[in-house]
């Protein structure tokens, strides 16, 4: 299956979730790295859901992030292809090397603008729904934005400046019990014809 657009689906905690999407040709799978956080996956779960599922990027979600030896435990853990975080993981994601994705909701636009600049910018922008994306659009040029959906008709935020979507995995009933509904009802509309 092939999607009209990026897709990365955050928070993904189970298996079912990983091939489900993986199945649908979500481009993108986002595992939280930071213990204490909610939706949090050790290593070693995660470790037993990689050799499942074939065809998405991984992708290390690091907000909480404080300290290098932190990043270092996480590359070697998950070895992600992609790190996502926000203003306060910016420094750590850059001097990693990877390709990331920069959550943009609280930054400001001459802050952004200097950080596109930079000498490792980010693969990709996330934005909410309330964003201004089309000015972001202008801000950064040849970036691409991923907008942010909570909300199951993705069909309204298809705007042509954006990139793409990220949505968030939902939980488990029990192992191998999942309610599809939430993701099927966009990942359907975004389906290649």
């Amino acid at each position: 299956m092939a999607l009209k657009v990026t897709v990365k689906v955050s928070s993904v905690t189970n298996l079912s979730d990983a091939r489900y999407c993986a199945g649908m040709g979500v481009h993108m799978l986002g595992f939280v790295t930071i213990p204490g956080r909610e939706g949090y996956v050790a290593p070693e779960v995660f470790q037993e859901m990689r050799g499942w599922f074939a065809g998405p990027q991984v992708v290390a979600e690091v907000y909480g992030l404080k300290q290098q030896s932190e990043l270092d435990f996480i590359l070697e853990n998950y070895r992600p292809d992609l790190l996502e975080g926000g203003r306060d993981e910016l420094f750590l994601m850059q001097a990693s090397g990877l390709p990331y994705l920069f959550d943009v909701s609280d930054f400001d636009a001459d802050g952004l603008r200097e950080m596109i600049l930079s000498t490792h910018p980010p693969a990709y922008l996330i934005a909410d729904t309330n964003s201004i994306v089309q000015n972001l659009m202008k801000l950064t040029q040849a970036e691409k934005v991923l907008i942010r959906l909570s909300d199951k008709d993705s069909e309204k935020y298809l705007q042509p400046h954006a990139q793409g979507f990220v949505l968030t995995s939902g939980r488990e009933e029990r192992p191998g019990l999942k309610d599809y509904a939430h993701l099927a009802d966009v990942l359907e509309q975004l389906q290649l014809e």
